[in-house]
Parts: C-alpha cells; sequence; structure tokens
C-alpha cells in the first residue's frame, strides 16, 4: 500500500519495525479497527498484535478508544512523522556520538 508516498519500506526506513509498519498501514486503510482486524490485515500473529499497537501509540503514530472491543486508529501521517523528527533526530546525534568516540576508546 502506498499512502501519499509512504509504503512499508519507507516506514522501516524511518525506524519502524516491519511489524510496526505493516500495522500503521493495516490502520491506514479504515477509520478505525479492532487488534483482531490489524492482525488479519497486517499479517502480524494475534499474540505479537497488542504489543505493537501499543508501540505505535507510544511513537504517536495510532491512538485507541476503550470499548468492546478496543478500536485502534492511525494518526494521520504528516502529523505523526512530525512529531517523530525530534526523536529522530536526537536518536541520530547520540548514534553519531557514540561512532565519534569509538576511535579513542580502542586499545593502542
Amino acid at each position: 500500500m502506498v499512502y501519499n508516498g509512504f509504503n512499508m519500506k519507507s516506514l522501516t526506513d524511518l525506524g519502524l519495525t516491519s511489524y510496526e509498519a505493516a500495522a500503521y498501514e493495516a490502520l491506514l486503510t479504515r477509520s478505525e479497527l479492532a487488534s483482531s482486524e490489524v492482525a488479519v490485515r497486517a499479517k502480524i500473529p494475534r499474540q505479537r498484535v497488542y504489543d505493537v499497537l501499543a508501540s505505535l501509540e507510544a511513537k504517536g503514530l495510532a491512538t485507541s478508544r476503550d470499548g468492546s472491543p478496543r478500536l485502534f486508529s492511525a494518526v494521520e501521517p504528516r502529523r505523526a512523522l512530525a512529531a517523530q523528527a525530534p526523536q529522530r533526530t536526537a536518536a541520530l546525534a547520540r548514534a553519531r556520538t557514540a561512532v565519534e568516540s569509538l576511535p579513542a576508546r580502542l586499545p593502542a
């Protein structure tokens, strides 16, 4: 699936796991989905779908609404990815610092 230029490859390039990317893509297909529907559409094992959806919520890519069943929605991609920019920038800065300090930590 492609949503305004995003596909699974671009989502994994942005740091999502393959399960997170697949679940996010599934959520983009409907206004709300139950976890069981996400599992089927995204081809994620049912025992993993709850962790994946919780991770998407923590990353600001999904929201949920309590009920029976609990329903999940995708956060609009522009808004979600804009919110991810500061965290991704910080993670890249930490990785750069670690790589730059590596030579000093190697034995002579």
